[in-house]
């Protein structure tokens, strides 16, 4: 059978994600009444562990361990608020490898394995 690939979804604002008032374009006074003029944008490495954490909720037991070929084509911006699906596709020729978008990246995922102790 073909891999089914799984969807999430990523509600992204200022009011679920406050740190992203920390990366936005346009700094403005204090008490500026419009977040939208200040233009808070995701991190790139905020939504690779967006991605990761995606593909590892996909195939339960496994990590992600890496990622390859991640490709970012325009700005994730935080306002408007913005619900972002998240779909991850297994690999036909490995279970260890996943394609996730909104993104185009392709996570390596590993067995997990428990800290000694």
């Amino acid at each position: 059978p073909a891999p089914t690939p799984t969807t999430t979804t990523l509600h992204v604002s200022p009011h679920s994600m406050p740190y992203l008032l920390d990366h936005c374009f346009f700094p403005q006074r204090p008490g500026w009444p419009d977040l939208e003029d200040r233009w808070p944008v995701v991190p790139a490495t905020t939504i690779v562990r967006h991605m990761m954490d995606a593909a590892e909720r996909a195939a339960p037991g496994l990590r992600a361990v890496a990622v390859h070929g991640a490709r970012f084509e325009r700005w994730l911006t935080a306002t408007p608020p913005a619900d972002i699906p998240i779909t991850v596709t297994p690999a036909t020729d490995t279970p260890d490898r996943a394609a996730v978008t909104p993104a185009t990246d392709t996570p390596d995922r590993a067995a997990v394995t428990p800290a000694p102790g």
